[in-house]
């Protein structure tokens, strides 16, 4: 079901590309974003070599409208950088990351700093830096509760890092306590999503 919700919302975005080109705005944020969303849907479904240029594509056209120090064109940098990641292209990933470090650094209140401490995380896990990478999910564990909720989206998925580096490396015993915490946020996520369901979505 997720992955035909990503090929609905590719086709969508492609068909919106196509409507700004047809109105002239093809050097636009819109279909900057457009392009952007596309990568995403693409990542998501572990589709790099599709992924890749439609991520180009959105930096491209950004760097046209708003030039590289934009907002938008490094937010586009974070999320090609953690797809390369994903896809085994570790040494492009961690350039794009120490290119895009100062911003994030220098605005640590913002949502993105905590993609950006994400993308940090996948990296060095993926690099076998598992020392480091546990230290950035405990930093998010830490500081996530009072910045971001107890809750947040971003709470598991960094809980569920520093568990699952710990099972992989024959640390059995606290990733069981990491789990206890996963589990409970977890459980009050899908309460408060439940919660807010109508009688017929349920």
């Amino acid at each position: 079901m997720a992955m035909e919700l990503y090929d609905e919302a590719i086709t969508t975005f492609e068909e919106a590309k196509r409507l700004v080109v047809g109105k002239s705005l093809k050097n636009s944020q819109f279909y900057s974003n457009f392009c952007y969303n596309i990568g995403l849907a693409y990542d998501a479904k572990f589709e790099f070599d599709r992924a890749d240029p439609a991520y180009l594509e959105a930096l491209e056209i950004e760097e046209i409208v708003s030039g590289k120090n934009s907002v938008n064109y490094i937010i586009y940098l974070l999320g090609r950088a953690q797809m390369l990641a994903r896809w085994d292209k570790v040494s492009e990933s961690d350039a794009l990351l120490k290119g895009v470090a100062p911003y994030f650094e220098e605005n640590p209140e913002s949502i993105y700093y905590f993609y950006f401490l994400q993308a940090k995380a996948d990296l060095a896990l993926k690099l076998e830096d598992i020392s480091e990478g546990i230290a950035i999910c405990d930093k998010v564990i830490q500081e996530g509760p009072e910045k971001l909720g107890p809750n947040h989206d971003l709470m598991s998925t960094f809980l569920e890092k520093k568990m699952t580096a710990l099972f992989d490396h024959n640390d059995p015993k606290n990733g069981a306590l990491v789990m206890d915490d996963f589990i409970k946020v977890i459980k009050a996520q899908f309460f408060s999503k439940y919660a807010l369901l109508t009688d017929k979505e349920r």
